[in-house]
């Protein structure tokens, strides 16, 4: 059983707190005329909406670019020439960095010479092969004839 004190104090908590809240509510009662329903006079302006937001912007889909991986002597010979902004958006086949293709031109050159002197000492292997063959043969032939 409750004790009749409890019961008591807790009626008159309940009581206090009651009160407290009609007195807090009545001032705002007499600003708005005793009436709780106000009406507003209308006027026709421009109608401006404005949203205050906050936290944190974060890209919904990113994609890593490797730079391109370089062989040879001169593996740091990279230079950038032109970079596209932080943060730009972009769509498929816009240019996103730009290298100075001058020390990968030299070096397409410098290949493509050497291939060139490798093929072309290929031929004169090739060459010499078939004149030592026929040389050869007629060496060949001229036993086979000196026998007979």
């Amino acid at each position: 059983m409750v004790k009749p004190r409890i019961l008591a104090a807790a009626l008159a908590l309940v009581g206090v707190s009651a009160a407290g809240l009609y007195l807090r509510a009545t001032p705002r009662l007499q600003e708005q005329g005793g009436r709780p329903n106000q009406s507003a006079t209308v006027k026709r302006q421009d109608f401006v909406r404005s949203v205050r937001l906050s936290g944190t912007v974060e890209a919904v889909e990113a994609t890593s670019i490797a730079a391109p991986r370089l062989s040879g002597q001169n593996n740091n010979s990279l230079v950038i020439m032109r970079l596209i902004d932080n943060g730009r958006t972009v769509k498929p086949g816009d240019p996103l960095v730009e290298f100075d293709r001058q020390e990968q031109l030299r070096n397409a050159l410098d290949r493509r010479a050497e291939l060139t002197d490798l093929e072309q000492q290929i031929k004169k292997r090739q060459a010499e092969e078939v004149a030592a063959r026929a040389s050869d043969d007629s060496t060949l032939a001229q036993a086979n004839s000196a026998q007979e």
